[in-house]
């Protein structure tokens, strides 16, 4: 959220609930003034620097100072949201390519590894007796090579494709 948009959207309650108490306070002292006077004889209002110190003013500076904070603390509060927002967002969407690249060289490496069983398997027991031994050996030295190139590949691409520094060391 910008600094713009959440002035745009801030702005108006605070003017609004500055006004209402405004009102509210002037209307309140208007009906004490008219209780504690009944006969309707105002006093003088004296012009001095004490006298503009009067409660309605005193409590629409304060309503004001609270309005500017509660905007500046709202600013404050937003900005820091949509930074670890960020920050997150950027660690699943590396996550998720980290993870996609790995799952993917993976894959053949657990191929290779069932082919690799299968091989070990028919080897064991699907031999045929008096079978030459030197082509079952051949046989189980591709399987093993094959597994192990895979193997090797996908360490190589889990090695170039690391998982990202987690959000509570970057995201501070």
């Amino acid at each position: 959220m910008t600094t713009l948009s959440y002035l745009a959207q801030s702005l108006p309650w605070g003017i609004v609930g500055l006004l209402v108490g405004h009102l509210l306070t002037r209307g309140a002292l208007d009906i004490v003034a008219e209780v504690s006077n009944p006969e309707g004889t105002m006093p003088e209002k004296k012009r001095s620097f004490r006298r503009w110190f009067t409660y309605d003013r005193i409590i629409g500076l304060v309503v004001f100072t609270l309005a500017v904070a509660t905007v500046v603390q709202g600013y404050v509060a937003s900005e820091s949201t949509r930074r670890i927002a960020d920050c997150t967002r950027g660690y699943s969407n590396g996550f998720a390519d980290a993870l996609d690249a790995r799952s993917t060289a993976s894959a053949a490496d657990r191929d290779a590894l069932d082919q690799w069983m299968i091989t070990l398997n028919d080897l064991m027991t699907k031999a045929a007796p008096g079978a030459d031994p030197a082509a079952a050996r051949e046989r189980f030295r591709d399987a093993t090579a094959d597994y192990l190139s895979k193997r090797a590949e996908s360490k190589k691409q889990q090695a170039e494709n690391p998982f990202p520094p987690p959000p509570r060391d970057v995201c501070e």
